[in-house]
C-alpha cells in the first residue's frame, strides 16, 4: 500500500530509498534513490518510466513507503493521493497481470490486449452472490452487485462502460452478458442462449477494424437484460448512430464491417457463385484500407459462428439467403464505375460497368433500368410530371454510395428489430442495462461521425460528473455538512458549444442543412462567427476547412468536408419506390417501413414546409432518450483504460495512461469517494429501520441526535465516519472490507456491534466463552440464576477477594437473596420495587452441566431513568418486557454502555436479582432446549404469565394477529383473561405446550442477519424447532409491526453450518445452500451445533449417504437421502424379514464421522417404508429424529409383537406424517432440478391423506362457484329432493344436466363456454350424451386440445370428470368405468395445478386404500400416470385409434421390440406412460446394474430410413409418443439400445451384460478403431494379442471346429491382418484356441472385453467426419467421444490429432441433412465463458 509520505531526512538519502518528487509537471512521481553524489545532488530513477533524474538536495522530496506487491485493490485506500501514486498502483497491478482495480464501487479496467484465464465457470461461481469485499476486484463483481441491488431495491440498474476506442469496452460488455446469462438462467431456457448469440451477430454487422482497435464498435448499443424471479426473461437492444460512411470509405489500415470479409471467407464456392462473389481485394468498398485481413482473426470460422447464431435466433434459410443477397449487392454497387461525357455543354455521368448493375438488380430482384436511373439522374416531382436531371460523375458516385449506405443501414436496423422481437420480455420486469458506446476518437481525419461520437462521450463524461460530483456535493451543501469542495472538470460548456440552441455547432449544421444553397464552407463560416471567441473553440491558423474543439479528453480537429451531406438522412422517393417494388420480401419490408415513417412525419408537418429530420437531430434525440433511461436507473461505472496505443500486451505506457486518468477525473473520483458519505438515509427511515436492533417499539423523535445514539449502540463508529445533516444521517465507508452498514443500507441490516469486553466487568468463570450481547439477540435482559448455593458461595468468595486485592474496581450491583422464588416471581410480575442491597457485583456462578438458563452480569448505567407506571408490568414482553405498556418509555443508553450475556447451568427452584438498580430487570423464557421440561411450578407459572401477557399485548412483534387470536380463543375456552389468577397447573401446561408448538417466532433467539440475493431477510431466528428467516413488516399503516417468517427449516433439514469467512454463515441444507451474513455468526453456529448434537444423542435414526440396492430380502433396500429407524439386532436370525410401519421420510442428513469399533460396527438393522432388514454401516450416517418436537417427551415404549419387534402403530404413523413438513414440500415443488430418473415422484405426504381439509368437498368450498338460482327455485328443489344445491357435497356429485358455466370460479367469464364444451365432451365419452356423429377419438382429442390451449382448464376438467364419477346415477352401466378411463387418459397428459395437487392425489390414493373398493385398479393406474406426468411433463402426442381403443377396453400396455447390440431382439411391455429411462433401467436391471447412476451411461435411439438417420431419445421421452411420431416418418423404424458412457465397471458375471457389451465393442475393434497404426511393422506381442483376441471370438461362437483362414480373417482388423501371411495367422489363432478351449462362450466374451478395455480408445463412441471448419482438424477423420473429451483421430492410422476436453464444450447444435447438403452436420461451441469458437463437423450420422 502507498503509505503516508513525509519529508526525506538526510539519513534517509540512502541508495534504494523510495521517494516522491515533482519533475516540474505539477504531479509527484514515485522514484528510487540511485545514489547521493558528492555535493548537493541526488540521482533518482522514476519507478514508472525508468528515466533517471538529477535532483538538488534542497528539492521538494518526500519519503514514500514501499507498496504491496500487488498494489492496492481499492484506490480510496491510498494515503498519498496524487497522480504518481495512482499510476504507480495501476502499473504494479498491471505487471502482476491484475487488470481490475476499484475506486469505491467504480471499476477501473486496464485492457491487457490478451485473454487471461480469469473468466471461467469457477470464477463465475466465486463471485456469485458475494459482496465487493469478499473477492478481488472483477467485472463479475460489478455484474453481481448490480443484480443484487436490482433484486433488493426493486429498481432498474445500469452498467455504464466507457473509455477510449480500443480500451476494451466491447469485451467488457460481452463478459457482463456472459456472467448474467451463466448465473441467471434455467436449463430449459432458449431466451438466454438467443441473447448471447445476438452479440456475435451484431458484432459482425456493427464492428470494424480501425487504426485504434481491431474490433471497434461503430455503433452504440444499450442492452437491457430483463429478469423475472431471478431468471433472465428477455432483452431489448437499442442501437445508436451506425457509422454509415464506413460502408463506402475506409482510411488506411482500416476495414469495412466484419460481415463482408467473413461472408467472403466463409461461403462455399457454390454459394459465392450464386451471389457472383470473388475475393475481398476485388471490391472497392473493401480494399481502400490496404489490408483485408486482421492478424489473429479467422473470418471463415467467425462466419460459421455467425451462421450458428442465426440458427439459434431462428433466421430461416430464406431470410439468411436474402441477407447475403443484400450484402453482396452492396459490394457489387461499390464496383459500379462512371465516366463523364458532355452534351449541350453539360457534364453527364454514364455507367461504365453495366454488368454490376445487372448483378445488383438480379440479387435484389429489382429493375436494372430503374437502378441505373436512380444513380445517374435526379428526379424532381411537380404537380403534373417528373423531371429527370442527369447527374455529374461526382454526384453519381454520391448517389451510388447513398444507395449502398441506406441498404446496409436499413438491414442493420432490421436485424436489431428482428432480434428484439424474438427475445423481448413478455411481461413487465426489472432490468440490468449495459451501455457499450463508441469510445472517444481523435483520428488522422476526423469528420461528422467523429464529432457525433465525441459528443456522445462528452455527454457520458457529463453524466459521470453529475452522478459522482455535482449531485453528491449539492447534497452535502443542502444538508449543511462540513465539506471541503472537490473541484472537478465540468464539461457543461463543451456540451453547450456543440448542441445548445440556437448556435451550437450541431444546431448550426441543422439550420444549414435546410438551405439548398448551403455548403460546408458556409457552415464553417457560421461556426467561426458564433464561436470564434469561445476558449473551447479554435479556428485554423491557415484558411483550411476545419475547426477544433477542446474536449474533456483533449483537443480534436474536425474536417468539415461533406458535413452537410452526411447530416441529410433522407432517401429519394424514386429510390424508395424502386426497392418497395422488389420481389425480395425483406427488402420490400425494409423500404416499406421507411416509406411509412416518412409519410407519418410529413402528415405531422402538413401545415408547414416538410423538413426531414437530420442525422444530428435524430442523434441528439436518441442521446437524450438514452440519458433519461440511464437517469431512471441506479448506475454502476466501469472505466476502461488503454495501456498503450500500439495494441501490445504487457506494455504500460505511463503517458498514455496518465492522460486518460487525468481527463476522466480519476483522481478527483478517488478523493470524493474517499472523503465523502456514500450512505445517506433520512432520519425517519433510519429510526424506522434500525430501532428494532435495540428492541424499541414506540415512536421515537426523528432527529439527528437520536439517529447517532442508535448508530453508536449498534456499530463501532469514530469521528469522521458519520455526519449529521439537516434531514439525513450520512455515513462514510473508510474501509470497504469492513462496511459500516453491510450489504445494503436500504434493507435495514446493520450488524450489531460486538461490545468491548475490556470495558465490561468479566469475573473469572469456569464456563464456555460468553455470547456477547446484542440488543436483538433474545432481548438480552439479564436472566438470573437460581442456584442458591453457588450465589452464596461466590458472594463469600468476593469478600475474600476484596481483602486480597483481587476484586474488580468497577462499581456495580450484587446478587442477594430476597424471598422465596414464588414470591419473587409475583413481585416481578406485579412491577413491585425490590429492596436495595449492596452495590458490589458478585461473581457469576460456576457452570452446571445440565444448564439451559443464563445469568447476565450488567454494569449499571448512571443517570439512566425509567418512568414509573401504576399499571402492572408483566415479567416478559416479546420485544422488551420492561416497556410492554403503552405509557412506558425507554431512553437510549449511553455510548460507554457495555452488556454481555453468559449461558449457565440448569436452574433449580429459586431466582435472584440485582437490587438498588436505577432500572428494572425483567426475565423472559427465550428458547426451549431439546427434551427440556418445565416441571417446576415457578418456571411454569412465569412462562404461562409471559404468554398471557403477550397474547393481549399490542406491541409484541413476535406474534402476529392470527396467532394472538388463536391463543385468545384457547384462553377463552379455559375461561382465562389477562387478569385471571390460574392455579391449575394442567391448564398452564396446556397453554405453554400450545404456544411452544404453534408459535413460530415466539421462542426464538433472534440474531441480526442479512440474506443472500433476493431473500429480504433481516433477522435470523433459532429455536427448538429449527431456524427461520424473518423480516419486520407492518400489515397496514396503522397496525403494529411484527416479525414475518419468510422461510423456516427444521433441524432435520440442516446438514451442517459453517463460517467460510467473517460474518458469513453457510447452511448446507437437503436441497439447497443458504448463505446468510450476521455479525453473530459464531454464536449462531454454536447454538445450532449444540441443538443438533443434543438431538442426535438419543436418536435411533440414520440417513443414507448412498443408495443400497439389493434383491436379497434379508437386506434393507433404500436410496440416498432416506431416513431409517434403527432396531436392535438382538435375536435376529439370518434371512429373517419383518414388515414394519412407514415411519420415516426422504430428507436430510447431519454429517459426522461414524464411530468405529462399536459392538455392531459393520452392519445395522433398521426399518424403512414398511420394510426392515440389514444394511452396511458405511451406507448411512447418524441423524436427528425427524421433527423431534412433535413427539411427546414422556412417550411410552412402542408396543412389541410376539417376536420382540416394534409393531406398526399409530404413533409410528404419526412420526412418519410429521416427518414431511410443508416447507420441505414447497422446496421440492420449486426445485428446478428433475428428480432422479430411477425414482418415481414421492407420494403426497401422509398428513395430507389423513387431513380432512384436502377432500374434494373442501376444494369445492374454496374454489367452486356458487349456483346462481332464485330463492324460490332453491326452496322448490330442497322440498323435492331433500338436498340443497349449494351444499358442497352436492357440487361434486354426478349430474345428468350439462353445466352452463365452469365449476371453478374463474375471473375470466369467457372460460365458461370452454368449460361447458368440455363438460359436454365428458358426458359424451361416458355415454350420458348423444355422440352426434363424433367418434370416441374425436371427443378425447377435443378434451385434450382444449386443455392444452387453456392452462386453467386442466383443473376444471379434472373436477368435471371427478364430479361425474362420484355417486354416479347414470342409466348407462359402464358410465363410471368410462369416466375412470377418461381420467386415466387425462392423468397421462396433463399435470394439475399445485393448488389442486393434494386434493387430486388424496382422492386417488383414498380409492386405492379402501379395501374392496370399486375401480381400485384403475385408480392406482391414474395415480401412477399422474406421478409420471409430474416427473416427466406428460404425453405430447394424442393417442391414435388403436391405443385409444385399447385404453377404453382396459388394456394399458403393448409389447414393443427393442434391438440390443448384435441385433439381439428384446420385447418389453410398454405402458401408457413408459418413458425412455424406464426402458433403459429395465435393461440395466437385466444386466445386473442396480445403482441408479448406471442408467445415465446408456441411451435409446430410433433408427429410420434403413439405418441412414439416427435419432437419440431424451430420457424423459414417452415411448408411445415416439412411436406415434415415427410411424408418420417411416413405418419400419427401429428402437436401438446402446452404451454411450463408460464410467461404471462391467458386470462380468452377468451373461446379458457381457453379451451386450461384447456385441457393441467387437465391430469397433474389427474396424481397427482401438489401435494406433502408425508403425510400418507390428511387434510380435501385438500380433500375439490380435491372434488371442481372434481365438476368443472363435470361442465366443461356441464352435466345435477349428477356424478356416476366412474365419480367422474375419476376426482380425484388416489394418493388422496385412502384416502377416494368412497361414501364419491361422497357425497363431489355432494355437491360442487350444489355450482358451476350456472357457465357456460367456467366459470368452468376458475375457475379450477385459483385454480390449486396456486400449486407449476403449469406451468411445466413434463418428466418421467428412469435413471440418476447424483448421486443427484434418478431415476426413474419425471422432472418438469418451470421458476424456473429443478425440479426433487420423482416418488411416487412428493416431490422435487433437483433443478437446469435455469442459471446453459449451454447447452443441445438430442439423439433419436437407436438399442443399447431403450429410447432416454438428456445430460444437468450444472454449470458455469469454472466448468461444464454433467448429462445424459434417458427418455420416449425428
Amino acid at each position: 500500500m502507498v503509505a503516508h509520505s513525509k519529508p526525506v531526512k538526510e539519513q534517509d538519502n540512502a541508495r534504494g530509498t523510495a521517494i516522491l518528487f515533482d519533475p516540474g509537471r505539477g504531479c509527484l512521481l514515485p522514484s528510487d534513490i540511485i545514489q547521493k553524489e558528492p555535493g548537493t545532488f541526488l540521482t533518482v530513477k522514476n519507478q514508472l518510466s525508468g528515466k533517471m533524474y538529477s535532483l538538488g538536495d534542497q528539492s521538494p522530496v518526500q519519503y514514500q513507503k514501499r507498496v504491496e506487491e500487488d498494489g492496492v485493490a481499492d484506490m480510496t485506500q491510498l494515503e498519498d493521493l496524487h497522480d504518481g501514486a495512482v499510476l504507480y498502483n495501476l502499473k504494479k497491478r498491471f505487471e502482476q497481470h491484475i487488470i481490475y482495480t476499484y475506486i469505491g464501487t467504480i471499476l477501473l479496467s486496464v485492457n491487457p490486449y490478451k485473454m487471461y484465464n480469469i473468466y471461467g465457470t469457477d470464477t463465475v461461481m466465486k463471485y456469485k452472490g458475494k459482496s465487493f469485499a469478499e473477492n478481488p476486484p472483477h467485472l463479475f463483481a460489478i455484474a453481481n452487485v448490480a443484480y443484487s441491488k436490482m433484486v433488493d431495491a426493486k429498481h432498474n440498474q445500469c452498467i455504464i462502460i466507457s473509455g477510449e476506442s480500443g480500451s476494451g469496452k466491447t469485451e467488457a460488455t460481452k463478459l457482463v452478458l456472459c456472467y448474467l446469462a451463466s448465473v441467471h438462467h434455467t436449463r430449459k431456457d432458449n431466451v438466454t442462449q438467443q441473447i448471447l448469440e445476438a452479440t456475435p451477430l451484431l458484432e459482425s454487422f456493427g464492428n470494424a477494424k480501425t487504426v485504434r482497435n481491431d474490433n471497434s464498435s461503430r455503433f452504440g448499443k444499450y442492452i437491457e437484460i430483463f429478469l423475472q424471479d431471478g431468471v433472465i426473461c428477455g432483452a431489448i437492444t437499442s442501437q445508436y448512430l451506425l457509422e454509415k460512411s464506413r460502408i463506402v470509405f475506409q482510411a488506411k489500415n482500416e476495414r469495412n464491417y466484419h460481415i463482408f470479409y467473413e461472408m467472403l471467407a466463409g461461403l462455399s464456392s457454390q454459394q459465392k457463385q450464386r451471389f457472383y462473389l470473388q475475393e475481398a481485394e476485388t471490391y472497392y468498398y473493401l480494399n481502400q484500407g490496404g489490408n483485408c485481413e486482421i492478424s489473429g482473426k479467422d473470418d471463415g470460422e467467425d462466419f460459421h459462428r455467425l451462421l450458428s447464431s442465426m440458427e439459434v435466433l431462428s433466421f430461416s434459410p430464406d431470410e439468411q439467403n436474402s441477407i447475403f443477397r443484400i450484402l453482396s449487392s452492396v459490394l457489387h454497387l461499390g464496383n459500379v464505375y462512371f465516366e463523364k461525357y458532355e452534351t449541350d455543354s453539360q457534364e453527364i455521368a454514364s455507367v461504365v460497368s453495366a454488368r454490376e448493375i445487372r448483378v445488383v438488380a438480379e440479387l435484389l430482384q429489382i429493375s436494372p433500368e430503374g437502378l441505373q436511373r436512380s444513380i445517374t439522374y435526379k428526379v424532381t416531382e411537380t404537380v403534373r410530371e417528373k423531371i429527370f436531371t442527369p447527374l455529374t460523375v461526382e454526384s453519381a458516385v454520391d448517389a451510388r454510395d447513398a444507395v449502398a449506405k441506406i441498404l446496409y443501414s436499413l438491414l442493420f436496423s432490421w436485424l436489431t428489430d428482428r432480434i428484439n422481437k424474438l427475445v423481448s420480455p413478455k411481461t413487465e420486469s426489472l432490468s440490468i442495462a449495459i451501455l457499450d458506446i463508441y469510445g472517444f476518437e481523435d483520428l488522422c481525419v476526423n469528420s461528422f461521425e467523429q464529432l457525433c461520437i465525441n459528443y456522445a462521450n462528452e455527454y457520458l463524461q457529463y453524466f459521470f460528473n453529475k452522478i459522482i460530483f455535482k449531485l453528491e456535493q449539492e447534497e452535502y451543501i443542502r444538508e449543511q455538512i462540513d465539506w471541503k469542495e472537490v473541484t472537478f472538470s465540468d464539461n457543461q460548456t463543451c456540451l453547450d458549444l456543440i448542441s445548445q440552441k440556437p448556435h451550437g455547432i450541431l444546431r448550426i449544421l441543422d439550420d444549414q442543412s435546410t438551405f439548398p444553397q448551403a455548403t460546408d464552407h458556409t457552415f464553417l463560416q457560421k461556426c467561426h462567427y458564433h464561436h470564434g471567441k469561445n476558449p473551447l473553440y479554435s479556428k485554423p491558423k491557415m484558411p483550411l476547412p476545419e475547426f477544433s474543439i477542446k474536449h474533456y479528453a483533449g483537443k480534436v480537429t474536425y474536417q468539415v468536408y461533406k458535413f452537410i451531406e452526411k447530416n441529410h438522412d433522407q432517401v429519394r422517393q424514386d429510390v424508395m419506390e424502386l426497392f418497395v417494388n422488389s420481389k425480395t420480401k425483406i427488402l420490400t419490408s425494409l423500404f416499406s417501413g421507411q416509406t411509412m415513417k416518412v409519410m407519418s412525419t410529413r402528415n405531422n408537418t402538413i401545415n408547414h414546409r416538410y423538413q426531414p429530420p437530420t442525422v444530428a437531430a435524430k442523434f441528439q434525440q436518441s442521446l437524450m432518450e438514452l440519458a433519461e433511461k440511464m437517469e431512471s436507473c441506479n448506475p454502476f461505472f466501469v472505466r476502461c483504460i488503454k495501456p498503450n496505443n500500439k495494441k501490445e500486451s504487457e506494455l504500460f505506457e505511463v503517458d498514455v495512461v496518465s492522460l486518460q486518468l487525468r481527463y476522466s477525473g480519476v483522481l478527483e473520483t478517488i478523493r470524493i469517494r474517499k472523503e465523502g458519505y456514500p450512505v445517506r438515509i433520512t432520519f425517519d427511515n433510519f429510526i424506522k429501520r434500525y430501532k428494532i436492533l435495540l428492541g424499541l417499539t414506540h415512536q421515537i423523535k426523528a432527529d439527528g441526535e437520536n439517529c447517532i445514539t442508535i448508530l453508536k449502540q449498534i456499530v463501532s463508529v469514530s469521528k469522521g465516519m458519520y455526519s449529521i445533516g439537516l434531514t439525513k444521517t450520512n455515513a462514510a465507508n473508510k474501509d470497504p472490507t469492513q462496511p459500516l452498514i453491510p450489504h445494503d443500507a436500504a434493507k435495514g441490516k446493520l450488524p450489531v456491534n460486538r461490545p468491548n469486553t475490556a470495558e465490561t466487568p468479566k469475573p473469572k468463570l469456569a464456563t464456555q466463552d460468553p455470547v456477547h450481547h446484542t440488543t436483538l439477540n433474545s432481548e438480552h435482559f439479564p436472566e438470573p440464576t437460581h442456584n442458591i448455593k453457588d450465589i452464596i458461595r461466590q458472594y463469600e468468595q468476593s469478600a475474600t477477594q476484596k481483602k486480597t486485592g483481587l476484586i474488580r474496581k468497577e462499581g456495580g450491583k450484587i446478587f442477594t437473596k430476597k424471598m422465596d422464588p414464588h414470591e419473587e416471581a409475583m413481585f416481578i410480575l406485579k412491577g413491585q420495587i425490590m429492596p436495595h442491597v449492596s452495590q458490589k457485583p458478585a461473581p457469576a456462578p460456576s457452570k452446571d452441566k445440565n444448564s439451559k438458563e443464563a445469568v447476565a452480569m450488567v454494569k449499571p448505567v448512571s443517570g439512566m431513568t425509567r418512568k414509573s407506571s401504576t399499571r402492572p408490568v408483566p415479567a416478559v414482553s416479546a420485544r422488551h418486557p420492561v416497556f410492554s405498556g403503552a405509557s412506558v418509555s425507554r431512553e437510549l443508553t449511553g455510548e460507554d454502555e457495555r452488556i454481555q450475556t453468559q449461558l449457565h447451568g440448569q436452574p433449580s427452584e429459586g431466582y435472584y436479582t440485582y437490587s438498588k438498580m436505577p432500572c428494572d430487570l425483567c426475565i423472559r423464557k427465550e428458547v426451549f432446549y431439546p427434551k427440556e421440561s418445565f416441571h417446576s411450578p415457578v418456571i411454569l407459572d412465569l412462562i404461562f404469565r409471559q404468554i398471557v401477557s403477550d397474547t393481549f399485548s399490542e406491541t409484541c412483534v413476535r406474534l402476529n394477529k392470527e396467532e394472538q387470536m388463536k391463543m385468545k380463543s384457547l384462553l377463552a375456552e379455559n375461561k382465562i383473561v389477562s387478569s385471571t389468577l390460574v392455579k391449575d397447573e394442567a391448564v398452564k401446561r396446556k397453554i405453554v405446550m400450545a404456544a411452544r408448538e404453534a408459535w413460530d417466532v415466539y421462542f426464538c433467539r433472534l440474531f441480526p442477519a442479512s440474506g443472500s440475493v433476493g431473500t429480504g431477510v433481516q433477522i435470523l431466528g433459532v429455536s427448538h424447532k429449527g431456524i427461520c428467516l424473518l423480516k419486520l413488516v407492518r400489515a397496514s399503516s396503522t397496525a403494529a409491526e411484527n416479525l414475518r417468517v419468510l422461510r423456516s427449516y427444521s433441524y432435520s433439514d440442516i446438514l451442517f453450518a459453517t463460517i467460510p469467512s467473517k460474518n458469513m454463515l453457510d447452511f448446507n441444507l437437503t436441497n439447497e445452500k443458504l448463505i446468510l451474513f450476521s455479525s453473530k455468526a459464531p454464536q449462531v453456529k454454536s447454538m445450532i451445533d449444540y441443538f443438533i448434537t443434543e438431538l442426535k444423542k438419543d436418536s435411533n435414526y440414520v440417513i443414507a449417504v448412498k443408495s443400497h440396492i439389493t434383491n436379497n430380502i434379508s437386506y434393507l433396500r433404500f436410496h440416498k437421502g432416506d431416513i431409517i429407524r434403527l432396531q436392535p439386532m438382538d435375536g435376529l436370525k439370518e434371512g429373517q424379514y419383518h414388515c414394519y410401519g412407514c415411519i420415516v421420510r426422504k430428507k436430510v442428513i447431519y454429517l459426522e464421522d461414524l464411530k468405529k469399533y462399536t459392538p455392531d460396527f459393520g452392519w445395522k438393522f433398521g426399518a424403512f417404508h414398511g420394510r426392515s432388514g440389514l444394511f452396511p454401516v458405511e451406507y448411512v450416517q447418524p441423524v436427528a429424529a425427524p421433527d423431534f418436537i412433535h413427539l411427546s417427551t414422556d412417550k411410552k415404549e412402542e408396543p412389541m409383537d410376539k417376536k420382540g419387534k416394534v409393531a406398526a402403530s399409530a404413533s409410528a404413523t404419526v412420526a412418519a406424517a410429521v416427518g414431511s413438513t410443508a416447507a420441505a414440500e414447497e422446496l421440492d415443488r420449486k426445485s428446478e432440478a428433475s428428480p432422479p430418473v430411477n425414482e418415481l415422484m414421492e407420494s403426497i405426504p401422509e398428513y395430507v391423506l389423513q387431513d380432512n381439509q384436502y377432500t374434494m368437498i373442501e376444494f369445492a368450498k374454496k374454489y367452486f362457484r356458487q349456483p346462481h338460482k332464485l330463492k324460490s327455485e332453491i326452496t322448490k328443489e330442497k322440498s323435492k329432493k331433500g338436498r340443497d344445491p349449494k351444499d358442497p357435497a352436492e357440487m361434486v356429485k354426478y349430474t345428468k344436466t350439462p353445466i352452463q358455466e365452469s365449476l371453478i370460479e374463474f375471473c375470466d367469464e369467457n372460460l365458461n363456454k370452454v368449460a361447458a364444451e368440455i363438460f359436454i365432451a365428458v358426458m359424451k365419452f361416458m355415454g350420458d350424451h348423444p355422440l352426434k356423429g363424433q367418434t370416441e377419438q374425436d371427443i378425447v382429442y377435443s378434451i385434450l386440445k382444449l386443455c392444452g390451449e387453456h392452462e386453467v382448464m386442466k383443473d376444471e376438467t379434472y373436477c368435471q370428470i371427478i364430479k361425474q364419477i362420484t355417486d354416479n346415477t347414470s342409466t348407462k352401466t359402464d358410465s363410471v368405468q368410462r369416466g375412470w378411463r377418461l381420467l386415466y387418459i387425462l392423468t397421462a397428459y396433463y399435470k394439475c395445478s399445485e393448488v389442486f395437487k393434494p386434493y387430486l392425489f388424496k382422492l386417488l390414493e383414498s380409492v386405492c386404500r379402501i379395501p374392496g373398493a370399486s375401480f381400485q385398479g384403475i385408480a392406482k393406474a391414474c395415480d401412477h400416470n399422474l406421478k409420471k406426468t409430474f416427473q416427466f411433463g406428460g404425453r405430447t402426442q394424442f393417442p391414435d385409434g388403436m391405443e385409444l381403443k385399447a385404453m377404453v377396453a382396459g388394456r394399458s400396455s403393448k409389447r414393443q421390440m427393442f434391438l440390443l447390440p448384435g441385433n439381439m431382439e428384446r420385447h418389453l411391455k410398454i405402458k401408457t406412460c413408459t418413458v425412455a429411462v424406464d426402458v433403459i433401467e429395465e435393461f440395466c436391471n437385466e444386466m445386473g446394474f442396480q445403482n441408479p447412476e448406471a442408467a445415465n451411461e446408456y441411451s435409446m435411439f430410433v433408427i429410420t430410413n434403413k439405418g441412414q438417420i439416427v435419432h437419440p431419445l431424451k430420457k424423459k421421452d414417452y415411448i408411445l409418443d415416439v412411436i406415434t411420431e415415427m410411424e408418420q416418418v417411416d413405418q419400419n423404424f427401429t428402437f436401438c439400445f446402446r452404451r454411450v458412457l463408460w464410467f461404471q465397471p462391467l458386470k462380468f458375471e452377468n451373461e446379458l451384460c457381457v453379451t451386450v457389451h461384447y456385441n457393441q465393442i467387437v465391430p469397433d475393434y474389427l474396424k481397427g478403431l482401438f489401435h494406433v497404426l502408425n508403425q510400418d511393422t507390428m511387434s510380435e506381442s501385438q500380433l500375439q494379442q490380435a491372434s488371442k483376441l481372434a481365438a476368443l471370438q472363435q470361442r465366443a461362437k461356441d464352435s466345435l471346429y477349428l477356424p478356416t483362414i476366412r474365419e480367422v480373417q474375419d476376426c482380425i482388423p484388416p489394418q493388422i491382418y496385412q502384416f502377416q501371411r494368412p497361414q501364419s495367422w491361422l497357425n497363431m489363432v489355432t494355437q491360442n484356441i487350444q489355450h482358451v478351449q476350456a472357457l465357456s462362450s460367456h467366459q470368452a466374451r468376458a475375457q475379450l472385453l477385459g483385454l480390449v478395455s486396456a486400449f486407449p480408445m476403449f469406451g468411445s463412441s466413434f463418428f466418421y467426419i467428412q469435413s471440418s471448419s476447424n483448421s486443427a482438424i484434418v478431415a476426413p477423420c474419425i471422432l472418438a467421444v469418451n470421458q476424456n473429451g473429443l478425440n479426433f483421430l487420423n482416418k488411416e492410422t487412428h493416431e490422435l490429432m487433437v483433443n478437446f476436453p469435455l469442459k471446453e464444450v459449451q454447447s452443441t447444435l445438430t442439423q439433419q441433412s436437407g436438399p442443399s447438403n447431403s450429410y447432416p452436420y454438428a456445430e460444437i461451441k468450444l472454449g470458455d465463458l469469454m472466448s468461444q469458437r464454433i467448429t462445424q463437423l459434417q458427418l455420416d450420422q449425428v
